[in-house]
């Protein structure tokens, strides 16, 4: 079973990594996918889903009746100046 991160996790490591290294606070944010081999994307928003407006099944309500945190991205594409490709150390943590 894969392991959900809450909102207050992920503020709690975003605010750890501004405290240990202040200049990071205004540095991009990418998120890094693995379907079959490591891409990576560009946060497009960040949305707040109530269950009723899901388009998923009822009985597998993740958040407990809470509403769910998404971040939708788009992936990189290979004319971008970033990679369109993650590092591996992006699933080692920090």
């Amino acid at each position: 079973m894969v392991s959900i991160m809450t909102l207050t996790d992920l503020i709690e490591q975003l605010q750890d990594l501004v405290e240990d290294f202040p200049e990071l606070a205004e540095a991009d944010v990418m998120v890094a996918t693995q379907p079959s081999y490591p891409l990576s994307a560009v946060i497009d928003c960040i949305s707040l889903v109530h269950s009723e407006d899901e388009d998923e099944d009822e009985d597998e309500d993740i958040s407990g009746g809470l509403p769910v945190v998404w971040i939708a991205t788009s992936e990189v594409s290979s004319s971008s100046s970033v990679s369109p490709y993650a590092p591996r150390a992006a699933w080692e943590g920090r």
